[in-house]
């Protein structure tokens, strides 16, 4: 059996010994945190209509998005929260890890500032993995105005904008451990956690990559609402799985025994 079937079935196996509903209930906490962001979208747009006067829309704009983006940093340690619940260090799902973050103010906090260096650290690379989509944005723009074909360039920015998406994704697969770390001990500094994790991924790219792929099928099935209860919890729990196997490999030097 690969790997990658290995880690499948590890995930499915512990989801059903350890309930589908804590997942699902601890899934339900995070949608509601995105619910409450995509709340202030609507809002805006509510907000504009009912006013319908250009001259509040910058403050009406201004603010509600002000608001979304508190709104996140402020319930953004939910995720890790998740994730902490999947990896599981004592056995069994505890729900109660879901805002295990919330617990004091030096471990909210800690989340937080965890959480923004990750964003800092991937937004570089993301410029310069879009590049090729600005780039083509712009071309067309002020090059070719009117005149590309519209189905030519959607069809382009499509491409490009999945290659570039891509390329970020495998960029960010050397952070893949810092979360395991940051879950399992709040007490080190900030960049222990990214360059360790740097450090216990060098080479080891590929079996990331062979997994994610390897649910290829499903993503592509979960159009709708109900996949999605299954996929989410699935795919996150094999990742989290994976993120152990690494974690032993690298540290262990077991790397020819599992892959």
């Amino acid at each position: 059996m690969s790997a990658e079937k290995t880690i499948r079935y590890q995930a499915r196996q512990k989801l059903k010994s350890y309930g589908w509903s804590k997942a699902l209930y601890s899934l339900a906490v995070l949608a509601i945190f995105f619910m409450l962001f995509e709340g202030f979208s609507y809002s805006e747009t509510i907000l504009l209509n009912a006013f319908d006067n250009p001259a509040f829309d910058f403050i009406i704009k201004v603010s509600c998005r002000s608001v979304a983006i508190i709104v996140f940093i402020l319930l953004s340690p939910c995720v890790m929260g998740y994730i902490k619940m999947l990896y599981g260090e004592n056995g069994e799902y505890d729900i109660s890890d879901v805002i295990y973050f919330f617990k004091d103010f030096k471990t909210y906090f800690k989340s937080i500032a965890f959480i923004f260096s990750y964003i800092l650290r991937m937004i570089i690379p993301a410029v310069l993995c879009f590049l090729p989509v600005f780039a083509f944005i712009a071309i067309k723009t002020y090059l070719f105005d009117n005149s590309m074909n519209e189905t030519v360039f959607n069809i382009t920015l499509v491409v490009l904008t999945v290659l570039s998406t891509v390329g970020l994704l495998i960029y960010s697969i050397k952070y893949f451990l810092s979360l395991k770390l940051f879950c399992k001990n709040q007490q080190q500094k900030l960049k222990y956690y990214f360059e360790t994790s740097d450090n216990l991924m060098f080479g080891k790219s590929k079996q990331v990559i062979k997994l994610g792929l390897s649910f290829t099928p499903w993503i592509l099935l979960s159009i709708t609402v109900l996949p999605l209860l299954y996929t989410i919890p699935y795919i996150s729990q094999a990742m989290c799985i994976s993120g152990k196997w690494l974690y032993e490999v690298s540290r262990n030097g077991l790397e020819n025994e599992l892959f």
